[in-house]
């Protein structure tokens, strides 16, 4: 990997796990195998550094979604959300990226709030646009229940993982659980008309 792949890396690591002002550019350059004046060359400073970040990662995680959609293009709406929403606890567990989203989306530094706000309805916007082809199909097949709107359907859906990124960040394994199962069962049930919950797609 280039040394900007190995920064970009390391960053997204110190970042991810530490916040913004835990992170360390030392570190940083330590863990990419640079001296920290090196690291200059690639990025002005930590600012610049942690925005082009906020861009990857957003375009990443894009990205990662786009191809999960793709796999489940013909499953239903309600295996479709439910996947969504499990791929991103895990990906939460296991990916630098994901993290990054999640932590940053809530607390962001405050001199970049703005800033970092800004990307993030862009990709909150983009994700609401993925989004609608599984809702619509929801109409087709009648998933979706009578009346219900499919772009206030997935705005709704965006709240509910919203609820999720809190408990990831607050909570443990037994609260985020719970906090899921109990969300989503009132969710689904709320946009289908269905009094069953999400039992027969875990």
């Amino acid at each position: 990997m280039d040394t900007p792949g190995r920064i970009r890396d390391a960053a997204l690591h110190h970042f991810s796990v530490n916040g913004y002002e835990g992170a360390s550019l030392s570190a940083i350059a330590n863990d990419a195998g640079i001296k920290k004046q090196s690291l200059y060359t690639h990025f002005e400073n930590k600012d610049q550094l942690f925005i082009y970040l906020c861009c990857y990662v957003f375009e990443n995680e894009l990205k990662a979604t786009t191809a999960k959609l793709r796999e489940l293009e013909k499953s239903t709406m309600k295996k479709t959300l439910f996947a969504l929403l499990r791929n991103m606890m895990e990906r939460y567990e296991t990916c630098d990226t994901t993290k990054f989203l999640v932590r940053m989306s809530m607390f962001p530094p405050l001199h970049l709030k703005e800033t970092v706000t800004a990307h993030f309805y862009e990709y909150w916007d983009s994700l609401e646009a993925l989004l609608g082809p599984v809702f619509r199909r929801g109409e087709m097949t009648g998933e979706l229940a009578a009346g219900m709107d499919v772009d206030d359907s997935a705005y709704a859906f965006l709240g509910l993982m919203d609820s999720v990124y809190i408990e990831m960040l607050y909570g443990g394994k037994d609260r985020l659980q719970r906090r899921f199962r109990v969300s989503w069962d009132v969710y689904i049930k709320g946009i289908s008309g269905q009094t069953d919950g999400g039992a027969d797609v875990g």
